[in-house]
């Protein structure tokens, strides 16, 4: 029966302070619900026994750390506060509640209206009761309360384009059961310190949430632009192999200007290839970032170095290596001056054995093209019928065969000497390049 408008709302409870709510605007036909957490106004009682005099201070007195609460409904989700406040009453003046205190109890206050099941690898949660929403109404049902493990730290990632980092909670999920995803936010002492966005979080999983901009430090990159490159040349068991390790180093200066303390995680890329050198070892590792821990107090500098290696190898057979080959393997650095002469010396080998089979295949060229040359005499002596011409031309044809034959004769020497300093030749170049072989580098 309360006419449409705004409205001031005053809370009053005997031993409790009051609460005023202004600007609450309230809707013809329709119920609106405000909840509020009450502090006690000092309420003490004195008791005395014999000489002594003890005090007795009431309040709710939860415990401080992080809470987490999901919520139902239109526009439901998950929400996560962090009480760090600390506080209390001396003497026998009125106790003062600390932030933990108000924390716990608003939790206590706060009833599950759900309970949840995992179902293998998805989860539910169903309502003890019904719930019931009016048309062009809301609600907001509580389905899950737990503690979760959660640290504040200051998160920098190397592909933001600031130098600012974000502050973030490293969140454990304590609870035994999935968290849904929603929003979050984060109170710290008695004010809002940002909200953000979670992804389901399963029992056990452990999750970065950034939720703020991080004013109170400032992060610096440098990394080299082209990697060093160590070259390493050996020859072993007719192979030249080229041994190759690139090295990149990114160094991040990051400056404290708070006055507390800071746990700063940088998350550097994991690049395909590429393995971690150094002393550097990443507190976590995912699929895309390695993730670094460090400990600034305020008003420092700290740097931090990530070195980077990646292998490469390169084979080359001994037998089809060129001198064009050996330059580059010299210009690269790597190979010992022993090296270079020795596969220099496989390059004049192996010219002297292509020589050889050069020669080799030009008689046979020769015998082949005298053969032919017989055949064709051969057939012209065959057409003639005895006139005198007929004889001249006959014994040219016989000359020119007796000619050919002992051409024959000495080039047939010759290729079976071409032939025989070929196989010694290329004898010779197997024994050097065993040797190779088992001469090492």
């Amino acid at each position: 029966s309360v006419a449409a408008g705004t409205y001031e709302v005053s809370f009053t409870m005997p031993s409790f302070r009051t609460v005023s709510r202004s600007g609450v605007d309230i809707s013809g036909g329709m119920e609106t619900v405000l909840n509020t957490t009450m502090d006690v106004a000092g309420v003490s009682q004195s008791v005395t026994t014999g000489e002594s005099q003890v005090l007795a201070r009431s309040a709710a007195a939860p415990m401080a750390g992080a809470g987490i609460a999901g919520g139902g409904g239109r526009g439901g989700g998950v929400g996560f506060g962090m009480g760090m406040g600390t506080g209390g009453g001396t003497g026998g003046g009125a106790y003062t509640p600390t932030v933990a205190d108000r924390v716990d109890s608003a939790r206590s206050m706060m009833q599950s209206d759900a309970e949840a099941g995992q179902l293998g690898d998805l989860f539910e949660y169903k309502l003890k009761e019904p719930v019931t929403i009016r048309k062009n109404q809301s609600a907001l049902v509580p389905i899950l309360g737990g503690e979760v493990g959660a640290e504040k730290v200051s998160l920098w990632n190397a592909s933001g384009n600031t130098s600012r980092p974000l502050r973030a909670v490293w969140l454990t999920n304590t609870t035994g059961l999935t968290l849904d995803g929603g929003s979050f936010s984060v109170v710290e002492g008695d004010a809002f310190a940002g909200e953000g966005l979670l992804d389901p979080l399963k029992a056990g999983e452990r999750r970065l949430l950034s939720y703020a901009t991080d004013l109170g430090i400032n992060v610096d990159a440098k990394g080299e632009t082209v990697p060093a490159r160590i070259t390493k040349v050996l020859v072993s068991r007719g192979l030249v192999i080229q041994q190759t390790e690139d090295r990149q180093r990114r160094t991040y200066t990051a400056r404290n200007e708070d006055t507390e303390p800071r746990v700063l995680v940088i998350e550097h890329p994991v690049r395909a290839g590429w393995t971690l050198g150094g002393t550097a070892t990443p507190t976590e590792t995912t699929a895309a970032w390695y993730r670094f821990r460090m400990d600034i107090a305020p008003k420092t500098t700290v740097m931090f170095v990530v070195e980077e290696v990646r292998p490469g190898q390169t084979q080359y057979a001994v037998t089809s290596i060129s001198d064009d080959q050996v330059t580059f393997l010299v210009r690269g650095g790597g190979i010992s001056a022993t090296v270079e002469a020795a596969l220099r010396q496989v390059i004049v080998r192996k010219t002297e054995v292509a020589r050889l089979g050069t020669e080799i295949a030009s008689r046979q060229n020769e015998i082949d093209t005298i053969r032919q040359d017989q055949d064709r005499v051969r057939e012209n002596m065959k057409s003639l019928k005895g006139s005198s011409e007929e004889k001249q031309l006959l014994q040219r044809y016989v000359k020119q065969l007796d000619d050919q034959e002992n051409r024959l004769a000495t080039v047939r020497k010759e290729l079976q000497a071409l032939t025989a300093d070929r196989e010694k030749a290329q004898a010779d170049l197997t024994r050097f390049i065993d040797g190779l072989s088992s001469g090492g580098e």
